[in-house]
């Protein structure tokens, strides 16, 4: 049976690439019965199709989870991030029951939060598309690499541990991004006339406040394999551990 929410929200699928956590996301898609799913960009990795051969039959059969979902009557929300900004030069459009925005207003009875994916507050993007284009394909070579480090890791006792996204973090802390991130959000949020905002992009999932304003990143559906739920009774639930969540729930 599935577990029933009001409202399911996932970002950075990140389909195309060496990253993407295919098991993952199919679990998760048919573990849930939302009424409405939220993409919140980096979905397709447009960036990687042109060089990459990591789109398998797998990537595949998400889309055509998410179309048949759509098909079955519940209503997809896809935003568009970074990776698939090519989108953005067509959106708002629908196609069926599938609708692609740049940004989304969600209202229930028990919520309004305003989703965006993230990239329009990261000066990296922003003023050097070049170097976040190759730190992509770097970070999905650095995957491959991290499959064969913890394999290792493995056979001499020693517990998983993600080179990848340990080089990822420190990265963008050393240049700052981290710094300025949370605070440019939260502040955008706060002009939009909202006091929840949910953002993806950079791969950390955090729930906090700042400065009244509730600061939601989903993380991703790569590594962190972080998401977030509003239950039928309206808590918003920011999943990091979807074994350990299932398993008490």
């Amino acid at each position: 049976m599935k577990y029933r929410v009001n409202a399911l929200f996932l970002s950075d699928l990140h389909l195309g690439t060496n990253a993407c956590n295919v098991d993952l996301i199919v679990s998760v898609l048919k573990y849930f019965d939302p009424e409405i799913i939220v993409l919140n960009g980096d979905i397709i990795d447009f960036w990687q199709l042109s060089h990459s051969r990591s789109w398998t039959k797998d990537h595949n059969n998400i889309l055509r989870i998410i179309f048949k979902l759509a098909r079955d009557g519940k209503k997809i929300i896809y935003c568009t991030g970074n990776h698939d900004e090519i989108l953005r030069e067509y959106t708002p459009f629908s196609l069926d029951n599938i609708y692609v925005v740049d940004r989304y207003e969600y209202n229930s009875e028990y919520n309004r939060i305003l989703f965006v994916h993230g990239d329009a507050f990261d000066f990296v993007i922003k003023s050097n598309k070049w170097l976040a284009k190759i730190g992509s394909i770097a970070y999905d070579f650095l995957i491959v690499v991290n499959s064969y480090f913890n394999r290792l890791r493995k056979i001499i006792g020693m517990d998983y541990w993600s080179l990848s996204k340990y080089l990822k973090t420190q990265t963008k802390k050393r240049i700052g991004i981290l710094q300025k991130f949370d605070t440019l959000v939260a502040e955008y949020a706060k002009d939009s006339g909202f006091n929840k905002i949910s953002v993806g992009h950079i791969h950390i999932p955090e729930y906090k406040t700042i400065d009244d304003i509730l600061y939601i990143n989903t993380g991703d559906m790569c590594e962190t394999g972080s998401f977030l739920i509003e239950t039928v009774d309206g808590e918003l639930q920011l999943i990091t551990d979807f074994v350990t969540w299932k398993k008490s729930n």
